[in-house]
């Protein structure tokens, strides 16, 4: 089995876990401050408004999408900089996972009631 067909197995045999778990950690109050995080969640919201404020969906939206951009950045910047520990095929495997993980998500919403 392959790296990806095995995190992928893993991500799609704990998808409910990682669900619960995800869930299990949210908070109910956001704090408008001025970090980064919390000048993108602003944007994020003004742009996808969901509910009055900033709630949840915003909050784990904007980790993702922090997250997701600092793996581009990280992956492309190892492939440059010739990283021995660092695979230049990593950028696309980085790329596939992130997707295949939203796409899991999505299939596994479909399957619920």
């Amino acid at each position: 089995m392959s790296e990806e067909e095995h995190l992928s197995a893993f991500l799609n045999s704990h998808q409910e876990e990682i669900i619960n778990w995800v869930n299990s950690k949210v908070k109910t109050r956001f704090n408008d401050t001025a970090d980064m995080f919390d000048r993108t969640a602003n944007v994020l919201s003004e742009e996808y408004p969901y509910g009055e404020t900033i709630d949840n969906a915003h909050r784990f939206l904007t980790t993702a999408i922090m997250s997701s951009l600092w793996c581009g950045w990280f992956s492309q910047a190892r492939t440059k900089a010739n990283d021995p520990n660092f695979r230049s095929e990593y950028i696309e495997k980085f790329r596939n996972i992130i997707n295949e993980a939203f796409n899991i998500g999505v299939k596994f919403a479909a399957m619920k009631p």
